[in-house]
């Protein structure tokens, strides 16, 4: 499998988008202390967890492709440390100013840290591209579920709720850097600019547009999820940091697991039935919450992560499968970009509806973009082939092969 130094990468990228994911979901049980602590309602719990995906999107579209520059390794290094640097300001924030600006901090880190550690994967893993891409997604996907789980206990059973789970977090963040300092290093490639615009070649926008919305189903659900979560687990009367993130986590945790048990479905079967599954998930959750009833949300919340992590892992490994070596970081980048976008246009739009109407009309929303987005999956996710084959001309019977031009003369 290469050197060790090749493997020490290899083994940093596997861990380091579930770190950082880890790190982007440590705030999600907090929201009510911090609501208690200095008097902001929804739309401030929105402003604050959307400040992440605005400081992904932000440095996504400029450095998006800085480790197909750089090298993997220094995009791991450098993205690492600016998450370092965000959770130490987290910890330590003294108002939601303050708390914005560390989360914003903390998604340029992510951004850079996240599209090297996939294209690394997609490079290093001994089973090729795919396999790469699919590791990379269970491993950002078992980071998301244990953020909210490990930052709720921790701020229950340890002092200093507002501060403990960062620092601890911050400490697991290190171990996938420390293996980064440790890998082989890379020259940056002369005469590229560090700074472009990303974008995806004509002959590529139709996969890529079934991808994106397939992306969009799970994140839709994450972000709303990861915002307004502990909303949904207090309306069936679990309370508390600790039960707030038991809650979040379960539907995050499905999203793992739809990663680990679907990796034989085929990427359009995973992104048609993972969408299919994402609304049926919404409807059963919004009818428990409506009925106050624990058990029949913590199953919707088991279906609806099921079916967003069916979609995210069809999106994944069908991009893998079309997306040019090259481009790599820049087109990770670029599908990064939806995802990101999804996160934080949910999450941000659910505050105000959900102060103006109930979070019952926020669940119905979520249901019908899903519904939506299924849709485009279903009519831009056709194989090619098939589309060729439609549209291809039948030979007619008793003619063979076109004359020459020298035999037409």
């Amino acid at each position: 499998m290469g050197s060790p130094r090749s493997r020490a990468l290899l083994l940093s990228s596997g861990l380091t988008g579930g770190m950082v994911m880890l790190a982007s979901f440590t705030p999600t049980p907090l929201f009510p202390e911090y609501q208690e602590k200095w008097g902001i309602g929804e739309l401030g719990v929105s402003t604050i967890f959307a400040a992440y995906p605005v400081g992904v999107l932000s440095c996504l579209v400029l450095l998006g492709g800085l480790s197909d520059v750089i090298g993997r390794r220094r995009s791991i290094l450098i993205g690492g440390a600016v998450v370092l640097a965000a959770l130490l300001v987290l910890a330590t924030a003294p108002s939601p100013a303050v708390m914005v600006a560390g989360r914003v901090l903390q998604g340029v880190g992510v951004a850079l840290a996240s599209t090297a550690a996939a294209s690394a994967l997609m490079d290093l893993h001994p089973g090729g591209s795919a396999s790469g891409s699919q590791f990379n997604t269970a491993s950002i996907s078992i980071g998301v579920a244990a953020g909210p789980l490990l930052s709720g206990v921790l701020a229950d059973t340890l002092p200093a709720p507002l501060v403990t789970p960062y620092l601890v977090v911050a400490g697991l963040v290190l171990v996938p850097v420390a293996l980064a300092a440790a890998g082989p290093a890379v020259a940056p490639r002369p005469g590229v600019r560090l700074v472009k615009r990303i974008s995806v070649p004509r002959e590529l926008r139709r996969p890529f547009l079934a991808c994106a919305a397939a992306v969009a189903v799970t994140n839709v659900c994450t972000g709303l999820m990861g915002a307004f979560g502990p909303e949904v687990a207090r309306s069936v009367g679990w309370d508390g940091a600790a039960l707030n993130g038991i809650f979040v986590s379960v539907v995050l945790s499905a999203i793992a697991v739809a990663q680990i048990a679907g990796g034989r479905l085929s990427p359009r079967r995973a992104m048609l039935g993972g969408g299919v599954v994402a609304v049926a998930g919404w409807g059963v959750l919004g009818t428990g919450s409506a009925l106050a009833s624990a058990p029949v949300a913590v199953v919707g919340s088991v279906v609806l992560g099921l079916g967003a992590g069916a979609a995210l892992l069809g999106s994944a490994a069908s991009l893998a499968t079309w997306c040019p070596p090259a481009r790599r970081a820049e087109l990770y980048a670029a599908w990064l970009l939806v995802p990101f976008t999804a996160l934080g246009a949910s999450a941000f739009s659910a505050g105000p509806l959900l102060a103006s109407t109930s979070l019952l009309v926020v669940v119905a929303c979520a249901a019908a973009f899903s519904a939506l987005a299924t849709v485009v999956v279903a009519v831009l996710g056709r194989p090619a082939t098939s589309r060729a084959a439609r549209s291809s001309p039948r030979p007619r019977p008793g003619r063979g092969r076109q004359p020459s031009r020298a035999r037409r003369r």
